[in-house]
């Protein structure tokens, strides 16, 4: 099997910033690229029928955070691979586990590498984790690192 393009997934923590590193040595040893991406929970998505009760941000705040974790992305990217492969960075708004889901059909994600601890804490018990939910709404090959 060959792996073209590797999906990465962060949410900052030391624990999932694991997966980085092992998808480049992947995508090094495979000929592939890497696409970094990080999804953001808490934006509103528009209502066109009641706009005013939609938590929704302006495109220049947006625009602001967008930049922000994209640079944040990008300076993770393990020093001896920034030009050995081939990368870019993503950005999403929404849950993550469904938001991960569609950027590896986006993006035609020839495998997804996620670790399998992320941030920690109540919710992630209440709900479960997301590298659990990925893996139950991806299609493609999944690598969870520990």
């Amino acid at each position: 099997m060959k792996f073209e393009t590797i999906l990465v997934t962060t949410d900052f923590s030391a624990e999932a910033d694991v997966a980085i590193p092992v998808a480049f040595q992947l995508a090094k040893e495979h000929g592939g690229s890497v696409v970094l991406a990080h999804v953001v929970e808490g934006f509103g998505i528009p209502n066109p029928l009641y706009p005013h009760y939609s938590a929704t941000l302006s495109p220049q705040e947006h625009a602001r955070i967008d930049g922000e974790v994209r640079k944040a992305l990008a300076d993770r990217v393990p020093a001896e691979y920034r030009k050995e492969v081939v990368w870019e960075t993503i950005t999403a708004a929404g849950e993550p586990a469904a938001e991960l889901a569609r950027l590896a059909e986006q993006v035609n994600a020839s495998l997804i590498v996620i670790s399998s601890h992320g941030r920690t804490g109540l919710r992630r018990l209440a709900l479960g984790s997301v590298a659990e939910r990925v893996l139950r709404l991806s299609t493609g090959p999944i690598l969870i690192l520990r």
